[in-house]
């Protein structure tokens, strides 16, 4: 058995673990609270991960909305202020003459 206690297992990983630095007990434990404090973020980060991926997708779906409106107004809301302020100049036109 090695110092953790694993037997053959860790003694497998032994070599590369002694590479990183990361074989002795005080490096194993650093490893150990790192990686649950790791967890512990990304268990605290999913909701709202998930939420701002449902509000991406909430906003692609409106862009798509307002893209097939402004299409089938004949250009949307562009083409109506277009429409008004022509409409506006032709009666000025019409109140001088």
């Amino acid at each position: 058995m090695d110092r953790f206690g694993k037997g053959e297992l860790c003694c497998k990983f032994r070599p590369a673990l002694l590479e990183k630095g990361l074989y002795g007990a005080r490096n194993f434990r650093i490893w150990l609270i790192r990686r649950k404090r790791s967890y512990k973020e990304y268990k605290d980060l999913l909701p709202l991960s998930k939420q701002a991926d449902a509000y991406r997708q909430e906003n692609e779906q409106l862009k798509a909305q307002l893209a097939a409106k402004g299409q089938s107004n004949g250009g949307g809301a562009a083409a109506s202020d277009v429409a008004y302020w022509r409409d506006k100049y032709d009666e000025l036109l019409t109140s001088l003459d």
